[in-house]
């Protein structure tokens, strides 16, 4: 679209965007760009630190509730407390915003495997809080971001779960097999 745009301007140099004069070409040459300059964008910047927060809560979720497994010395009631906080949370937020209820008619024409979702949290927590003692928390979370990374990629190319559909590229497996080198670095 960016290359379609510049094919309207002189080949001489007149006529060139302002700002754009480094692109004229010898006359007889097209100016054409491949790709507009990347730019981080505040807003970028926010979204990638807030996706780090998240990370990071997770990091240190996975540690409170290995302690909290300890303490009650049982990993299915720490779950559940978890879970129960998590609840809660979410309780207080949907107050916060003021969400209606979604309609039953809505509710119903929702696929069904979209509602497993909090089994497959609590799956993944049990098995975080088992296994965090015998493995630390790098290792286990390294595991863990190699396993969604993995995951990712396979549901992206397959556009799974309505996914809008991205195909696997040599990039995105090297980036896979580098989160994976990472977890063996980061083995004790």
């Amino acid at each position: 679209m960016l290359a379609a745009s510049y094919s309207k301007w002189s080949v001489s140099g007149r006529g060139v965007p302002p700002g754009d004069a480094h692109l004229a070409k010898p006359k007889g040459r097209r100016i054409l760009r491949k790709h507009p300059p990347r730019r981080f964008h505040v807003q970028t910047i926010l979204l990638y630190l807030t996706a780090l927060g998240a990370g990071i809560s997770v990091a240190v979720q996975q540690v409170l509730n290995g302690n909290l497994r300890i303490a009650l010395n049982s990993p299915a009631w720490a779950g559940f407390f978890s879970y129960l906080g998590g609840l809660l949370m979410m309780i207080a937020v949907l107050l916060a915003f003021r969400e209606q209820i979604p309609s039953w008619k809505l509710m119903t024409s929702t696929p069904w495997w979209a509602w497993s979702g909090g089994i497959l949290g609590g799956v993944f927590i049990l098995l975080v809080i088992l296994l965090l003692p015998s493995l630390g928390a790098a290792t286990l979370l390294a595991l863990v971001v190699a396993g969604q990374m993995s995951a990712a990629v396979v549901m992206d190319h397959f556009g799974a779960f309505g996914l809008s559909q991205h195909s696997v590229s040599a990039s995105r497996l090297l980036g896979v097999a580098l989160i994976i080198g990472g977890v063996v670095l980061i083995k004790d």
